[in-house]
């Protein structure tokens, strides 16, 4: 399922990042579409594969509804607050990461 999804991902990244750019020439267009939208679109990818893979080796799987939940409604929030509030947005993704990192330092010791 996620080889279906990564293969998407890039191809839509690609797709949306070029759909953007109206004012620059095509070939400009097609190197920041590649660069930009599929790379960063197989990178968030990426990160939910392994994030799902590694629910699924502590948790024997039934960690991944919490899991896929958690990814869905932060992607909703995030989506909606940059649209309608930005600053809110950044402000809400710093303390997002700041948590996942003390999260990170507590399980690495």
């Amino acid at each position: 399922m996620d080889t279906i999804a990564t293969t998407l991902a890039t191809i839509f990244g690609f797709v949306v990042m070029s759909s953007t750019m109206v004012d620059i020439s095509p070939t400009m267009t097609t190197i920041l579409a590649i660069i930009a939208g599929s790379g960063s679109a197989i990178a968030f990818q990426g990160l939910t594969t392994t994030t799902r893979l590694a629910s699924s080796v502590k948790t024997a799987a039934l960690g991944n509804p919490v899991v896929s939940t958690a990814e869905t409604g932060t992607a909703i929030t995030i989506s909606s607050l940059a649209i309608f509030l930005p600053i809110v947005a950044v402000i809400l993704l710093v303390i997002i990461f700041g948590v996942i990192y003390l999260i990170y330092k507590k399980f690495k010791k």
